[in-house]
């Protein structure tokens, strides 16, 4: 601005810029730095202005931490685990990150083979870091229940007549409780009796006629 030629804005001209900046003019190395203005009216007097430049870093965006996906798990003794089985891994920035996913603690009791070996409540602790070093970590909880017992019917002793008399233990001049065998010999007994009296009375009849016969004869 001249008090006699009014707005002289189109006649600045930058004398001097120290700030350092690429062929776009996008500044290139953080620093303060200084820019000088000159302006000169219709008559040769002329002005400066110097004005101070501060480039500041470059404001990185915030990295977002990678969250682990996995459930709790139930087991039986004896039943392999698998630590690993669908347990995944994402990063906003990175994407699937499942490959990075660590074991930091394993408290479930295993064989050498990774089936379990005692019941209880445990736990499982996995650790996950993404490229720029956020981490974080799950832990989910490991329930072993123990193995059902099948009742073994092959070898079991015990028999529906246990306690109870049979024929074979049967003594003469005993009542035996709880069967009907014995009835049944009784009965066989005294049929045989009968046929045996009734045969030898046929015999001796026989035998009487016979001499009656014989007597006669010899009169």
């Amino acid at each position: 601005m001249d008090d006699e030629d009014g707005e002289l804005t189109g006649s600045v001209k930058v004398i001097d810029n120290t700030v350092p900046v690429d062929e776009n003019g996008n500044t290139t190395e953080v620093g303060s730095y200084t820019i000088t203005y000159q302006v000169i009216d219709s008559k040769g007097a002329s002005s400066t202005k110097t004005i101070t430049v501060t480039v500041n870093p470059k404001m990185e965006e915030l990295n977002q931490i990678p969250t682990i996906k996995a459930e709790d798990k139930t087991l039986t003794v004896g039943d392999s685990l698998e630590v690993m089985r669908d347990v995944t891994a994402t990063d906003a920035e990175d994407g699937d990150v499942t490959g990075n996913i660590q074991i930091l603690e394993n408290k479930v009791p295993m064989d050498e083979s990774g089936k379990t070996t005692q019941a209880g409540t445990y736990t499982i602790t996995y650790l996950v870091t993404d490229s720029k070093g956020a981490s974080s970590t799950k832990t989910i909880t490991v329930t072993v229940k123990e193995k059902e017992v099948t009742p073994d019917t092959e070898n079991n002793t015990n028999t529906p007549n246990e306690g109870k008399e049979t024929p074979s233990s049967y003594k003469p001049g005993e009542k035996t409780k709880g069967t009907s065998k014995t009835k049944g010999t009784k009965t066989s007994t005294k049929t045989y009796v009968a046929v045996f009296s009734a045969m030898a009375s046929i015999a001796l009849i026989g035998a009487l006629i016979l001499v009656l016969v014989q007597k006669r004869k010899s009169l």
